[in-house]
């Protein structure tokens, strides 16, 4: 995966000479994301740490969501 300041995008593979994008998640269709005393809410919410890794959930304004899973909890918080 890449983030930059224009999106989320998902690639077929590492790179190499056959990358292509899978999927992209635009900026500006993530709805508003609240931070609570409780976490985030809205567009960015903690789903919690499980055996497969550590994930949370971008929604989008279509209430479509990108689930992502990282391998450490350090990552996650990073890329929350």
């Amino acid at each position: 995966m890449i983030v930059n300041k224009f999106g989320l995008f998902s690639l077929t593979s590492r790179r190499n000479n056959l990358v292509k994008n899978a999927n992209s998640l635009s900026i500006h269709s993530i709805k508003p994301i609240i931070k609570g005393k409780n976490g985030f809410s809205g567009g960015l919410e903690d789903i919690g740490n499980f055996a497969e890794g550590f994930c949370f959930k971008v929604v989008k304004s279509d209430d479509s969501a990108w689930i992502i899973c990282v391998d450490n909890l350090k990552d996650k918080e990073e890329w929350m």
